[in-house]
């Protein structure tokens, strides 16, 4: 019985794909003058920063985890001293690089994920000795 409902799940999901995706390949998508329009404004490139130093923060979390650490991502991610220093360096840096006129994509997303790795070194904090293994922890 099981096997016929996954069957039947099946079938009918491959029938909804064959009706939606033909309508998204004529979908016609955003110029390239829209994407880089888009690209150069202050506000999206900001988020793009604070993005990559969530996606260094995910990084350092998984690496953990295949270490063998136990800590979730939600106790991790709540260290409030690393939490803010992130913040304050991704804004202190994004007026520095609109100062200097230099900021781009490539700046706003490789900054903000370097400040994350930064912001570990914050002695008020303990957010990467969290990720360690107790003594005494087998692999």
């Amino acid at each position: 019985m099981k096997l016929f409902k996954i069957s039947v799940a099946f079938v009918l999901l491959a029938w909804v794909a064959l009706a939606v995706v033909p309508l998204f390949a004529w979908a016609q998508g955003p110029t390239e003058g829209q994407i880089k329009a888009w690209l150069e404004s202050p506000i999206v490139l900001y988020f793009l920063m604070l993005a990559g130093s969530a996606i260094s923060m995910i990084r350092q979390w998984g690496t953990a985890q295949m270490d063998g650490s136990n800590v979730t991502f939600w106790t991790y991610a709540k260290h409030l001293p690393e939490l803010l220093t992130t913040f304050f360096t991704n804004t202190i840096a994004f007026a520095l690089l609109i100062e200097n006129d230099s900021l781009n994509f490539i700046a706003a997303v490789s900054i903000g994920y370097a400040l994350n790795d930064l912001a570990d070194l914050n002695p008020q904090g303990s957010r990467s000795s969290s990720l360690t293994k107790p003594p005494g922890d087998k692999p």
